[in-house]
């Protein structure tokens, strides 16, 4: 024997439930995007941690490239890249927000360098230099990422000799 059930609510109720559905879903949002941004901010102190620990590069305030890390720099094609293709690359840096103080400059510098989409070519010549080097390829794109800021900085009016003070 088939029953059927029927549940009868009235509009008031069906508006209230379908905004608290709303509300809930607006609430998690909120929360995931909260945990999204620390994640990130984890993710950015990794890379400089990797970096420092590998010797890459310094952990002093600006960050500056040492030894093995100019040496990936030129055995990961980086170098020729990022001066063969400067104008462009410093002018889609401005376009996607370039900043005035030297802080931001390196800020946005590394979010468009992590972000920027190589050549085949040049990925093969950043993962061999990762793999000879023993560092993650994301050390090589920050090593990338100083050196392209450094163009950034003196492009927007600043040495950047003058701020390791």
């Amino acid at each position: 024997m088939e029953q059927n059930i029927i549940i009868s609510i009235g509009t008031y109720k069906a508006i209230s439930l379908a905004a608290l559905l709303v509300a809930g879903a607006w609430y998690a949002s909120r929360r995931f995007t909260g945990v999204e941004i620390r994640v990130g901010a984890m993710e950015e102190r990794m890379r400089t941690m990797e970096g420092r620990i590998d010797r890459a590069f310094s952990g002093s305030s600006p960050l500056a490239l040492l030894e093995k890390g100019e040496a990936l720099l030129r055995a990961s094609g980086l170098k020729r890249y990022i001066d063969d293709h400067r104008e462009r690359l410093i002018a889609e840096w401005r376009r996607k927000g370039a900043a005035a103080d030297p802080y931001y400059i390196q800020e946005s510098v590394f979010v468009f360098f992590d972000e920027l989409d190589f050549e085949r070519s040049v990925l093969r010549g950043m993962r061999a230099a990762a793999f000879d080097h023993g560092v993650n390829i994301d050390v090589v794109r920050r090593v990338g990422g100083i050196y392209f800021r450094d163009l950034c900085l003196a492009a927007s009016g600043f040495d950047p000799k003058d701020l390791a003070s």
